[in-house]
């Protein structure tokens, strides 16, 4: 069985009371994947996107304004040409209780992308993990941590099937955070819309 490859990363904050001005609404955990077949030429027309569309910079949905919807949609049509699956998770934070052991910072983190995490290493028994680097070192040996104890197969599982890395450095982990930060859902919906009529 080929190897697949998962490139995550996150959008919104982990702040639960959404009351308070600059907390986002939802928290957005996305992944892209890519069978091991196909993963050069993902990298490759990835890059190439990257270079037309961001010159120097990484892909970052941050980096369009809200006036940026025609970029957006002719970036979202490249995208639709790359050789990947998307996988999200989204949570509303309105819904969760306030009081609750999910206020605590680093446990939002690993409990909502556990959610992912969880879902993509029984689907994929064979599952190679990239993700964008947050916090601290001491924060991203405990996540791999919780990763490995709790999703990685101690028998037959590679011990190195989950990685942290800057997003800067993979320009995959970039396209996921482009997917991430999308403004809404209806983009996602016409790019999996395009993708199925093609």
């Amino acid at each position: 069985m080929d190897r697949t490859y998962a490139f995550v990363d996150e959008s919104g904050n982990s702040d639960i009371d959404t009351s308070k001005g600059g907390s986002s609404g939802f928290f957005i955990v996305c992944s892209i994947l890519v069978a091991e077949k196909d993963l050069e030429a993902a990298y490759a027309q990835a890059e190439a996107l990257r270079m037309r569309h961001f010159q120097t910079g990484e892909i970052k949905s941050s980096n369009l304004k809200p006036k940026d919807s025609d970029r957006r949609a002719r970036i979202l049509n490249e995208l639709a040409e790359l050789p990947f699956k998307l996988y999200f998770t989204v949570v509303d934070k309105s819904r969760i209780q306030k009081d609750g052991g999910l206020r605590i910072k680093t446990s939002f983190i690993k409990y909502v992308n556990g959610l992912l995490y969880e879902r993509l290493f029984r689907a994929y028994p064979d599952l190679q993990m990239i993700v964008d680097e947050h916090g601290g070192q001491e924060f991203q040996e405990s996540l791999k941590s919780y990763v490995a104890d709790r999703f990685v197969d101690d028998l037959f599982g590679d011990k190195d099937a989950f990685q942290t890395m800057a997003s800067k450095d993979n320009v995959l982990v970039q396209v996921a955070d482009f997917f991430a930060g999308l403004p809404c859902c209806r983009a996602v919906e016409a790019f999996n819309e395009r993708r199925i009529l093609s």
